[in-house]
């Protein structure tokens, strides 16, 4: 499903790590992850066929949303190294959007 949401597992230093602490989750030491396996259920594979990337899932139709798209983007790195701290999060432009919402307003919250 990871790989799916998130593109294929990457080929770099992370990647060959992980196919070497966690074997039997990749095809012959490589960062192809092995599935399915052979006692993946049907029910398994129907619902990760079902699956779509993440720009299909949040699409980014405004500004509002490409900046939501792209903070997920840095949070949801395959590589720890390469994530958003949390600091760096907070920073993220998607925090400095001014959201028009009219509950807001009359509530005087905006």
């Amino acid at each position: 499903m990871m790989e799916i949401v998130f593109g294929k597992v990457p080929d770099g230093k992370w990647g060959k790590a992980a196919a070497r602490s966690k074997p039997e989750w990749f095809s012959n030491g490589t960062t192809k992850v092995a599935y399915p396996q052979p006692t993946t259920t049907k029910q398994s594979k129907k619902y990760v066929k079902a699956m779509k990337p993440l720009e299909q899932v949040t699409p980014a139709r405004d500004v509002t949303m490409s900046r939501f798209l792209d903070l997920l983007s840095h949070l949801l790195r395959w590589d720890p190294a390469e994530r958003y701290t949390v600091k760096q999060a907070l920073r993220h432009p998607f925090f400095s959007l001014e959201i028009d919402d009219p509950e807001l307003r009359s509530a005087g919250l905006r």
